[in-house]
């Protein structure tokens, strides 16, 4: 989040904080002028990234000033294409008006789902600070994640893939520091199936590159029981990736710990997204 973000969402919480002091919030205003007044405000601030489809069941604000959302959902969209969200509910754990001031504020939010998969869960906090100085803190818990909800981020090399993620993410952004990230994320037997051109972006780290050169020329979806991946991206030009995966059709057992810079990473990320734009 750059200055002018920081800003902008410092003014949104301004706004927000007028109007529901403006109309009497401390309970007196009316729920439904409160539902109309918060979901207009969120909309306003989020027209970049969901297109006006973010829609909220119900509102509420406490004696405390610690606001509840229940059943909130929208449409991201990538490429054109929108990414339903939907979280069940999301809730303040301080007042609303630490924004204000520039203290920080605590968010439990319960149930964020990807896609129309009802089974999938992320549960975690949202931890920011607004002003000059801003960061933000996110700790996440991922329960049974679906691989197919994951397509949209590369559908070139996640497409047809399955499996069921669980472990913990750990994001930490700040105005005046390094961005921080930790994922431990695993899927267990019976394990699911990858695009065989996944295995394609593995082989520059490979021991004996030859190991899996018949698996990436197959083209089709590769069976494997285990997997577990590990990134922790704790200084700003490395970025740490262990990853363990047992392909038994191929009698492969992967067990990769390696550093990739920023760099040779973005330039892995922009052929990426090379590849799918050719692809479709």
């Amino acid at each position: 989040m750059n200055k002018r973000s920081s800003s902008r969402f410092l003014l949104f919480s301004i706004l927000l904080f007028l109007v529901l002091v403006g109309v009497g919030i401390y309970i007196q205003a009316p729920q439904k002028l409160l539902h109309r007044l918060v979901e207009h405000q969120l909309n306003v601030h989020t027209q970049e990234v969901f297109r006006d489809t973010l829609a909220v069941k119900k509102v509420y604000l406490d004696r405390h000033l610690q606001l509840t959302l229940i059943g909130v959902s929208a449409y991201a969209y990538k490429n054109d294409d929108p990414i339903a969200l939907q979280v069940i509910r999301i809730q303040s754990l301080g007042p609303i008006t630490n924004l204000l001031i520039q203290r920080p504020l605590l968010f439990q939010f319960v149930g964020l789902k990807l896609g129309e998969y009802d089974e999938d869960a992320i549960n975690g906090t949202l931890r920011f600070q607004n002003g000059e100085h801003w960061n933000m803190r996110l700790e996440a818990d991922v329960e049974q994640l679906s691989l197919d909800s994951l397509v949209w981020l590369n559908p070139t090399y996640l497409q047809g893939s399955t499996g069921k993620l669980t472990g913990v993410l750990h994001l930490a952004l700040a105005a005046d520091e390094a961005p921080e990230l930790h994922s431990d994320l695993e899927v267990v037997k019976p394990g699911g199936k990858v695009r065989s051109n996944l295995f394609d972006l593995l082989a520059p780290y490979m021991p004996n590159k030859q190991q899996i050169q018949a698996l990436i020329q197959s083209d089709k979806l590769v069976a494997y029981t285990t997997a577990d991946l590990e990134i922790d991206w704790i200084k700003p030009e490395e970025v740490g990736v262990l990853l363990r995966m047992e392909v038994p059709t191929y009698n492969l057992n992967i067990n990769l710990n390696i550093v990739i810079r920023v760099d040779n990473l973005q330039g892995v990320l922009q052929l990426m997204q090379l590849k799918q734009t050719l692809d479709n």
